[in-house]
C-alpha cells in the first residue's frame, strides 16, 4: 500500500486509455506519455498498459510507502529523493522498504509529466476498459471517479507477475529530448488557410500558453488566417489534431480532448511525436516541421525498434544499459 503525502498539481493514474468509444462522445484518456509509461512498466516487470501514476513535477509530490516494492519513474527528469536524503535513479528500478518515502521534485526545463510505476500496478476500478482517469468525463482513476489523487489517499498494488531480484535501467528516450521541433502531417483544412500563413505555420516558434491541460496545448503566435473562413460542422479529432479556433490561435488536442470539434484542422502530430507534448511546459517554444505518411511511418517504426531493444535489454542478465533513441 502507498499513501499519498503530497499530490502535487495533478496525479492521476493512467494507463493507455479508453478506446472505440468516441462515437459516445468519450475520450480516451490516458497516459500524455505512453512510451514512458510503457518503460516504467516494464521496468518492474508490469505489461506495458498497467495503471501507473502520471505526476505533474511542476511542483513536488510525495508518497509514503507502507509495504515493500519495487518502483521505477520515467518521463520528464525529474529529482527522485527517497527518505529525504538519498537520490533514486530515473529510469531504473528501486526496491522501496516499508515506511520509506520518495518525493519527486521538479528539475529545471525536463518536462511535465513523469511516470511512476509500481511491481503489480495499482488497484483501481475498471471503467468503459480502462483505468485512466479522465477528469473531464469523471471517469476512471483510483474511486472509479475521474478524481485526481488527493492528500491521504491509500493506493493498494496488485500481485506481480515476476519475481524481481535486482535493480535495473535504461535510458529512456524521453531524456535525450531537447530539440524544440514536432514533426506533423498536414492537417484536412490545411489548404483552407492563406500563403503567409500555411508558411508562418512552420516557420514561427509557438509559445506554450499557461492555460494548457490534459485537454489541450494553447499557442501564443501570431494569429493565422483562413482564406475559406466558413463555419464548419463538427467533425471527428483525437489527441495530436491541432486545430485554429477563430482567435487564430492553434490549439493541440491532447489526452482529454473532446471527440468531435468545428474549428479547421490544419496539422496533425502522428503517434511517433505523441510524446513529446509531455514535454512542453508554459512559455517553451515549439516550431513544427512537415514530414509526409512515408517518414511518420519510419518514425514509428523506430519507435518500436526501441522498445524492443528495452524488452531485449531486460531479459539480461546485466545491470545496466543505455538505449539511444534517434529522433
Amino acid at each position: 500500500m502507498m499513501e499519498v503525502i503530497n499530490p502535487g498539481i495533478l496525479t492521476t493514474i493512467q494507463d493507455y486509455g479508453r478506446f472505440s468509444y468516441a462515437r459516445m462522445g468519450v475520450g480516451k484518456a490516458g497516459a500524455i506519455d505512453g512510451v514512458s509509461l510503457h518503460l516504467a512498466n516494464r521496468l518492474v516487470g508490469n505489461p506495458g498498459n498497467t495503471p501507473a501514476l502520471e505526476v505533474s513535477v511542476m511542483t513536488p509530490v510525495k508518497f509514503l510507502f507502507h509495504q515493500d516494492t519495487w518502483i521505477a519513474v520515467t518521463g520528464s527528469n525529474c529529482t527522485i529523493v527517497i527518505d529525504g536524503r538519498g537520490q533514486g535513479w530515473h529510469g531504473w528500478r528501486t526496491f522501496i522498504k516499508k515506511g520509506q518515502t520518495v518525493e519527486l521534485r521538479p528539475a529545471y526545463n525536463s518536462g511535465m509529466y513523469s511516470y511512476l510505476a509500481v511491481a503489480g500496478g495499482f488497484d483501481a476500478p475498471e471503467v468503459m476498459g480502462s483505468f485512466s482517469t479522465d477528469i473531464k468525463n469523471r471517469l476512471g482513476g483510483h474511486k472509479g471517479d475521474g478524481s485526481p489523487l488527493q492528500k491521504g489517499d491509500h493506493l493498494t498494488f496488485g500481485q506481480p507477475e515476476h519475481e524481481i531480484i535486482q535493480a535495473v535501467g535504461v535510458r529512456a528516450f524521453s531524456r535525450t529530448y531537447i530539440s524544440t521541433s514536432i514533426f506533423v502531417l498536414k492537417g484536412p483544412e490545411f489548404e483552407q488557410f492563406d500563403a503567409d500563413s500555411q508558411a508562418r505555420f512552420f516557420e514561427e516558434e509557438w509559445e506554450i500558453s499557461s492555460n494548457s491541460n490534459r485537454m489541450g496545448i494553447r499557442l501564443e503566435g501570431d494569429a493565422l488566417v483562413r482564406d475559406q473562413p466558413q463555419e464548419m460542422r463538427s467533425q471527428g479529432v483525437f489527441e495530436g489534431v491541432i486545430q485554429v479556433p477563430p482567435s487564430g490561435q492553434p490549439l493541440v488536442l491532447a489526452a482529454e480532448c473532446q471527440s468531435t470539434g468545428g474549428y479547421p484542422r490544419i496539422a496533425v502530430i502522428p503517434q511517433a511525436e505523441l510524446w513529446k507534448l509531455a514535454y512542453l511546459p508554459a512559455r517553451k517554444k515549439v516550431q513544427f516541421r512537415l514530414i509526409d505518411e512515408a517518414r511518420a511511418r519510419e518514425k514509428l517504426e523506430v519507435q518500436q525498434q526501441y522498445l524492443e531493444s528495452v524488452e531485449y535489454i531486460l531479459a539480461q542478465p546485466q545491470r545496466h544499459q543505455e538505449v539511444y533513441y534517434e529522433k
